[in-house]
């Protein structure tokens, strides 16, 4: 009888808890100003800086996840823990990864609230033996592409591509450089690549892209979010359906895709390319 109770609490808890975030997330549509931000940071301690990070932070603590911190900030994946995560507790039997849950609130909150198609498993949980629950996040790079790059940035690829100069003493234009290096549209001596020439020309033929100014609450606001979320019938009456299927990436296949430039015929083609060569031989 107290397995049956155990296992009905349990059950319930983690409906709360999906149910809670997916009410979070209808009220967290980000200004994409925020997201490039966030997803412009380097290290995990500039990232873990960001209000975006915050804001995600304290959803988790409130709804009753733990502690969401960046442990990397690779391009095109991130991997967080959760030192202090309490979902492992609901499983105490259990040897093995058991946080399906906030793998689920994490992919939510990039598909749903930050428009980003990620894939995000476990890769390492306390009910196995680790110190910390960790979670590992691959976004789509095309998606990734057209969150943290911007007119500015635009302009800079142009001017480089066209053979011109551009401040490297300037502040501002140093660090967008050095953005653009790491995200793989530069390269070595801040020359465009392959791959930029071909997201130059895939962006140049889109509308301008707009700021998503779209309706967010603030930080003081996240808690007030996350308590209304936490009332199971508020929440289920709110839920969002399931999200698209998304492809994998495999962050490993990204300078492969620079190789495939020259022989592809647009930006699209080539991150599709890229694509469905990972889900091939996807090893996840």
């Amino acid at each position: 009888m107290t397995s049956i109770a155990r296992l009905i609490a349990t059950f319930g808890k983690l409906t709360e808890i999906e149910a809670a975030i997916n009410a979070a997330v209808i009220k967290s549509k980000v200004p994409l100003n925020e997201i490039r931000v966030m997803l412009r940071s380097m290290v995990p301690a500039q990232a873990e800086n960001t209000p975006l990070h915050q804001y995600i932070r304290t959803i988790f603590q409130d709804i009753g996840i733990g502690t969401l911190r960046v442990v990397r900030t690779d391009p095109f994946r991130w991997v967080y823990s959760i030192p202090d995560s309490q979902i492992p507790s609901l499983f105490p039997d259990v040897r093995g990864k058991t946080c399906y849950v906030t793998s689920d609130a994490i992919k939510i909150f990039y598909e749903k609230a930050l428009e980003i198609p990620s894939e995000v498993r476990e890769i390492r949980c306390r009910n196995e033996g680790a110190e910390s629950c960790e979670f590992e996040v691959r976004m789509q790079p095309l998606a990734v592409y057209n969150s943290i790059i911007d007119e500015v940035d635009m302009s800079i690829l142009k001017t480089l591509k066209d053979g011109g100069e551009v401040d490297r003493e300037n502040e501002e234009v140093a660090f967008r450089l050095e953005i653009l290096r790491t995200y793989r549209l530069l390269g070595e001596g801040y020359r465009i690549t392959d791959i930029g020439v071909k997201f130059l020309e895939y962006r140049s033929k889109l509308p301008p892209a707009e700021d998503r100014e779209r309706p967010w609450k603030t930080l003081t606001e996240a808690s007030e979010v996350a308590a209304s979320a936490r009332s199971f019938a508020e929440a289920f009456s709110k839920a969002v359906g399931e999200g698209e299927v998304v492809e994998i990436v495999d962050e490993s296949k990204v300078i492969n895709v620079i190789e495939e430039a020259k022989s592809s015929k647009s930006f699209a083609e080539l991150l599709a390319k890229s694509l469905k060569e990972v889900s091939e031989d996807d090893e996840w």
